[in-house]
This record gives C-alpha cells, structure tokens and sequence, in this order.
C-alpha cells in the first residue's frame, strides 16, 4: 500500500493590474490549471490546494484528491501535514533564543533537560544546540523505541516520555560535530 501525503502548494501572485482592468476567472484559473497539472500527471501528489492572493483577494483552487475512499477534492479548508518544514521552524526559535542571550550555540544539550534525561555522548565530547540544528550531532535519525502504532500517522503517540527514553537509549553514530547525518531524533531533540 502507497501512503501519499497531499502537497499544499501555496502561490502568491503579484500579476500587476490586468490592461482590461479586471483579469477574467477562466484567465487565472487556466493559468493555475497549467502550474497544477504536471504535478497531478506525473504522481508527485494525488491532491493539492493552491491559493491565490491578488489585490487583496483570495481563490482557492483544489486539484485531485485527498486519496481517501470518497475522492474528496482538496480545498481551502483541508488540513494538510507539514512534516520536516517544522525543522525551518524550530531553527528559527533556536536563532532567536541565541540572539536573546537565552541559549548559546555551543551549550551543551544536557543543560537544558531534566536531570533524569540522560544525553548520548562519545567519549568527552557532547551534544550541543549547534549540532542539533545541524544534523551533526551523532544522534541516528530515528529513536529507538520508535514503533509508532497508525503507519498513517507515525508520531501520533510518540510523546515527551517516549523521546527521553528514545535519547537515553540512543547510540552516537559519530563523534558530535564531526559528521552530518539527517537525524529526526535530533530534531525532536532540539524542538
């Protein structure tokens, strides 16, 4: 069985004022239906909702489907999953609570964790902020203890107990900082 996560693909359009005045409905949406297609043709989403904000107006166009039994057409209603885009998210708090003097990029994870949480190192050499935010801290890319228990939506019960004991029971792949390794335990880590 294929799992496909529909694609929300956000478009602003700054088109300027049409000549006419007013760019006629058929005009855009054929402009849309041309951007959305090659997307739907070669199976890269089975759906997908683009929205459309021009002078202060909003359309929402749906194109496929969500992939479940009924065909529902996705809209601007539809709730879409935005997995790794919340790494971006998370490295923006980090660079804001470093400007703030609230954290520093070389501190050392364990600082910041309950006393009970215990952090993999190797050898003496440990996990920092820095190496989090950057995929380098030697953590695998997934914990453990994952078995998540709805394929559909694998960290629905994955929570806070479950990632302490996930980090406790990690093993380092590398020396922190010395090797890039993508690592979704390091970023629930960080987040």
């Amino acid at each position: 069985m294929r799992i496909v996560t529909p694609l929300l693909l956000c478009v602003v359009l700054a088109l300027g004022p049409p000549p006419s005045g007013a760019e006629e409905a058929p005009d855009l949406a054929a402009k849309i239906d041309a951007l959305a297609k090659p997307f739907l043709e070669a199976g890269i989403v089975t759906g997908m909702t683009v929205g459309v904000v021009r002078d202060g107006e909003r359309q929402v166009f749906g194109y496929g489907t969500l992939g479940d039994e009924a065909g529902a057409v996705p809209g601007g209603q539809t709730v879409y999953e935005i997995g790794s885009i919340t790494k971006v998210f998370t490295g923006i708090l980090l660079a804001d609570l470093v400007r703030d003097g609230t954290v520093r990029l070389d501190q050392p994870v364990q600082e910041l964790l309950p006393e009970d949480v215990k952090v993999p190192t190797k050898g003496d050499a440990y996990i920092t902020l820095e190496h989090l935010a950057t995929h380098t801290s030697g953590l695998p890319r997934m914990p453990p203890n994952f078995e998540p228990g709805d394929p559909q939506n694998p960290y629905a019960d994955y929570d806070e107990a479950n990632l302490h004991a996930g980090i406790a029971a990690a093993e380092l792949q590398s020396v922190p900082g010395t090797r890039y390794a993508y690592s979704n335990l390091g970023a629930a880590l960080l987040g």
